[in-house]
């Protein structure tokens, strides 16, 4: 058996054997329903008015049609069955590890080293939430488009034929229908060109007519890259607008800039140091101005700084530490959190793509450390073999908290402080499954830690409720409302919590709020009141 078709087969092998238990997962109650199981359009299956609704809407804060329709398919063919909607994703992480190693060794032609940097890919646990999540089909498929605009554009470098150029953008654009994050692309192809293909050349030394031969003149070169980056440009704008209308992007004023670059700083130190020790891995990290202080945003740029200064001293030799630390930095620069979107300080799924770069400076860099010594290729194997197995028991335990909304929010409790979002999350699952006296308890301390957050006083109500405290649940409901005064959901509950009390006229007084703001919440109302 050669050496890549053994790879091949490795790393198909080791996938599975990490992510067996995947099937047995359920949805959760983070996204799932938005993308999928509450989904009216996405639950019909493939429908003519699905798919024209997939290309013309901005729902969840993106235009990614690609993914409306992943998901449209996957219940079309199984309806609304988790595991086989896991089991379509696993097969995308398998596909895009499978995809990785053909790049890198196509590219570089060094097939171990490019077998170590698509099993670190296929194992890390920082991985997890990308596979594991339903609602992150979109992170498997745009990295699926994302790899073969990359193996298209090795092609066409390797060939010189206009029809792998066209194919190249093909699949950028593919990309971007799937995940925006793709936008940064062009700039991978970009530092491609330095390390391995080796068509560009950032020092003025002379160079041998070999290399000279794979060079490119300046002005072919920005010609080139110009269709990527006017679609990479139509592509931020359409999701800066989608974002901003639903509400996603956080306002922008001095200090929330100031606190966005600090936080963004620190983030990427915080990957780094998570690829290397992955723990306390959680689904949602709250973002906490107040731990945005001098001395750590001092201390994240100058670990940045030391790091990209080794980078390009020593990338003239070196060229892998280029491309692999840019790719890192670049590929998570549209999700650092610059213009920051939602309440998350940062998210391991942004990691799926930028942990390449990193993983590309290992599986060089170490081989070139141990070069002078004697037993290199035994130490290389022995240390191989114990990094990629503790990422497979890794990554199979992470995979156990998301089996279902209570674990994976329980577990996010455990590891983060003041984690008001898992607290209400999970207080949603447990209400859903017939335990509202333990949610009651995880929506008070979401609104101990969050005052503002309005959907918790709502499910405060309901629990309350549930419990048979309806004039708590008033209580709860007319909170909501103070917050929110358009709040059609507290509204209506409200409505019936006086029918509950025997209060008609202020029930009637809701429904005639409903009527203003929400015709659909008056009609179910009205439906009640006739009963």
């Amino acid at each position: 058996m050669n050496k890549k078709r053994f790879c091949y087969i490795a790393i198909f092998a080791l996938i599975i054997i990490a992510y067996w238990q995947l099937p047995g997962n359920d949805f959760i109650n983070y996204d799932d329903p938005v993308y999928v199981t509450e989904n009216p359009c996405v639950s019909q299956g493939i429908t003519p008015v699905g798919v024209a609704w997939a290309f013309s809407t901005t729902h969840a804060g993106n235009w990614h049609p690609l993914t409306w329709l992943s998901h449209m398919l996957d219940v079309q063919l199984f309806g609304l069955n988790a595991a086989a909607h896991h089991v379509i994703s696993l097969l995308f992480h398998l596909a895009n590890s499978l995809l990785l190693f053909t790049i890198l060794t196509r590219a570089t032609g060094a097939v171990w080293r490019s077998c170590f940097v698509a099993m670190l890919f296929a194992l890390h646990p920082l991985h997890v939430e990308s596979v594991a999540w339903v609602a992150e089909r979109k992170d498997l498929i745009s990295t699926f488009f994302g790899l073969l605009t990359i193996l298209s554009y090795v092609s066409y470098v390797r060939k010189q034929r206009f029809s792998l150029y066209l194919m190249t953008q093909g699949f950028f654009i593919l990309g971007l229908m799937a995940k925006p994050m793709l936008v940064s692309i062009p700039f991978i192809l970009l530092v491609l060109d330095y390390w391995p293909l080796k068509r560009l050349q950032l020092t003025s030394r002379a160079t041998s007519t070999a290399e000279e031969s794979q060079g490119i003149s300046i002005r072919r070169f920005i010609l080139e890259k110009l269709p990527f980056l006017t679609l990479a440009s139509a592509s931020s704008i359409i999701t800066y607008y989608a974002q901003k209308g639903s509400g996603a992007v956080n306002p922008l004023d001095h200090s929330s800039i100031i606190e966005n670059i600090g936080n963004a700083l620190i983030a990427y130190v915080i990957y780094i140091i998570k690829t290397f020790w992955p723990s306390k891995l959680s689904v949602f990290y709250p973002f906490d101005a107040a731990s945005i202080t001098l001395w750590p945003v001092i201390g994240a740029t100058l670990c940045l700084v030391a790091i990209s200064f080794i980078v390009i001293w020593k990338g003239c030799r070196q060229r892998y530490l280029v491309t692999g630390w840019f790719w890192f930095i670049i590929t998570l620069l549209p999700v650092i959190g610059l213009i920051r979107v939602g309440s998350q300080s940062m998210a391991d799924r942004y990691t799926y793509v930028p942990l390449v770069g990193l993983f590309i400076i290992i599986s060089w860099g170490v081989p070139d450390l141990l070069e002078k010594y004697r037993l290199k290729k035994q130490a290389l194997l022995i240390s191989s073999v114990v990094i990629l197995s503790v990422m497979m028991i890794l990554t199979s335990l992470h995979l156990q908290y998301w089996r279902n909304s209570v674990t994976l929010f329980n577990h996010a409790i455990d590891v983060t402080k003041n984690n008001w979002f898992a607290h209400h999350n999970l207080g949603t699952a447990l209400l859903k499954k017939g335990r509202p006296e333990e949610a009651l308890t995880h929506f008070l301390e979401t609104v101990r830690i969050s005052p503002s957050y309005v959907t918790a006083y709502n499910n405060i109500g309901i629990a309350y409720e549930e419990v048979g405290n309806p004039v708590e649940a008033i209580k709860a409901y007319k909170l909501a409302i103070r917050i929110n005064p358009a709040y059609a959901d507290a509204h209506y509950n409200l409505g019936l919590a006086y029918l509950s009390v025997g209060n008609k006229d202020l029930a009637l007084a809701e429904y005639q709020v409903l009527k203003r703001i929400s015709s659909a919440n008056a009609q179910e109302f009205l439906k009640v009141l006739r009963q």
